[in-house]
């Protein structure tokens, strides 16, 4: 896959690096966003926090941080590619962005450096810590990752409120890393529940039983917004069939942890309210 990128725009004119050949950069080129259904559930749950701290695990290129940056105070972006991450500070200065921090390493449960490996075979441009990820043709290279309630006490951080995770099948140990700092501050989670590596992890580091005792795990559905014309037909003619017609398609839905899902949301209990309506 090639990897030119250049300067794109998206339907906020936010410019931001893309690389055009890759799913990301055409999604934002041809529709102004990448994945409308996440983009729509973080904005909404942020408009609904005072003033949010965020974690923006496995930043990417800042697709999900451009939309972050005007509805928190802070945003740490943890993006381990050194190229991306230098992409990621041209994106910052494009738009004259004052309130990101680009950090260039991983989080995990443990401080070390790792294999990272770029799938050449996927067309996103997928990178993962997970060996078995890695697809046939790949490339390499070394990251360093640290203790994520490390970070946060580096950065002397007084409250947590929201975590995104995209890591590609890293998510258990990011988040064990993260586990007394989730326990203090009680941040609402938003991450991808579609790896076997990633579930079996959950539960080797027992997370539901500890971190999560106290949580409620939704899954999030597909946005209306981001459905072909023909499911949209679908849907309609269904809609005039049923009698609660009038009211809109919710995007949260119940979660198995058997099955797969593109994103779900680990929120706390006493925080479950900011759901409402979504």
């Amino acid at each position: 896959m090639q990897e030119n990128f250049i300067v794109g725009e998206n339907r906020y004119k936010q410019k931001i690096m893309l690389n055009p050949h890759d799913l990301v950069g055409k999604g934002i080129l041809q529709d102004g966003l990448y994945d409308k259904t996440g983009l729509y559930f973080i904005e909404k749950i942020l408009a609904k926090l005072q003033a949010p701290v965020v974690f923006d695990i496995g930043a990417n290129i800042g697709n999900h941080a451009l939309r972050m940056t005007e509805k928190s105070k802070k945003v740490y972006l943890f993006e381990p590619q050194a190229k991306i991450a230098a992409h990621l500070r041209t994106t910052m200065s494009l738009n004259h962005i004052t309130n990101w921090h680009i950090c260039n390493y991983g989080l995990s449960d443990e401080e070390q450096s790792l294999t990272l490996y770029q799938n050449l075979d996927s067309n996103n441009g997928e990178t993962s810590f997970v060996a078995n990820l890695k697809g046939k043709n790949f490339v390499i290279e070394e990251a360093a990752v640290f203790v994520g309630d490390d970070i946060v006490h580096q950065y002397a951080l007084d409250h947590l409120d929201f975590i995104k995770i995209d890591v590609e099948g890293f998510e258990a140990k990011v988040i064990a890393g993260l586990k007394h700092s989730i326990m203090k501050f009680r941040p609402i989670i938003f991450m991808e529940w579609d790896k076997e590596v990633t579930k079996e992890q959950f539960q080797d580091y027992e997370l539901f039983e500890t971190v999560f005792s106290d949580y409620i795990i939704k899954a999030i559905t597909r946005n209306p917004n981001e459905m072909s014309l023909a499911q949209k037909i679908r849907g309609t003619i269904r809609q005039l069939f049923q009698k609660n017609r009038g009211k809109r398609r919710k995007i949260i839905g119940e979660f198995n942890r058997e099955n797969d899902y593109r994103h779900i949301v680990l929120i706390p209990r006493e925080k479950a309210h900011i759901l409402a309506g979504l």
